[in-house]
Parts: structure tokens; sequence; C-alpha cells
């Protein structure tokens, strides 16, 4: 189920509010249970002002990703059980651009937050090793990055 709410409270400016929720399930091992990785819910707020008169474009982004079921594992490394769950993590993204005439410049980033999952490959340091696993990856595994570049519009 989704729900989307979008509002224009001045020309040029658009605010944007959605809610997911994800009930996808599988039988494993006789039983229903929530597939993995997938969250059972994320929100988005998204606030875009375009400001025509002087070329200017702003977006910005905040996504909150909720927990997601993750299978059941020990560490290889330590033997002690692993998080059944992800957590719950935001992600921020923006972006701002320029129009000249045909041109378009912007720049932006990613992943604003910072936010990096720990230890996403489990035996990292024996990758031939039984106790070598890169399939738990449910977050960033890249920190903050940034961008920027230039659009020539061919009419």
């Amino acid at each position: 189920a989704q729900a989307e709410f979008m509002v224009k409270p001045v020309t040029g400016f658009e605010l944007r509010f959605i809610a997911k929720y994800s009930n996808v399930q599988a039988m494993y091992n006789g039983r229903m249970e929530q597939v993995p990785y997938v969250p059972v819910w994320r929100g988005l707020f998204n606030a875009a002002y375009d400001w025509k008169k002087h070329g200017w474009k702003f977006d910005i982004t905040v996504q909150i990703n909720g927990a997601s079921r993750l299978p059941q594992m020990t560490d290889p490394e330590t033997g002690e059980a692993l998080a059944t769950a992800s957590p719950v993590f935001p992600t921020l993204f923006a972006q701002v651009s320029k129009t000249i005439k045909r041109w378009e410049i912007y720049v932006g980033g990613e992943n604003l937050t910072d936010f990096r999952q720990k230890n996403p490959v489990l035996g990292a340091s024996d990758p031939y090793g039984t106790g070598f696993d890169a399939s738990r990856v449910w977050g960033p595994i890249f920190g903050a990055m940034g961008y920027a570049g230039v659009r020539f519009k061919i009419q």
C-alpha cells in the first residue's frame, strides 16, 4: 500500500509526502515469514522549488527506511548471533541547478546523512573461507557522495 500527498503552497514550490507499506511474505521451512531485506515501511519527504524567473531549481529529499528482516546467522569469526532485523535509517539527497539558455549546471549529493552499514561482508578477510558471505547488504555501503555536471539541451 502506498499513500502520497502533494501540495503546491506557492508557484514553483512543491512538497511531497509518501508512505509505503510492504507486507511481502513467503514460505520458509513451512512457515509464512516476512521476505528478508524488504523494509516493511518507508517514508519519503521531498521539497522542490523551481525559480523559473532566475533559472534556479532546488530539490531536497529525505527518505526513512524502515526495518527489514534479516536471515538468522552467526558471525563466522566470533560465533555470535547476528541481528535479525536491520535498523531504521535515514538518507538525504539534495541538488541545486542553474539554467543558462540551453545549458544546465548542477551540483548535488547523495546519502548526505552519511549512514553506512557496518561490516556488510562477513568473513571479508578470508574471501575463500566458508564464513565468507556478501549477501547481508541491507543499507548503504558508501558514505556521502557529491556530484556535479553540465547538461546541454538540443532542440
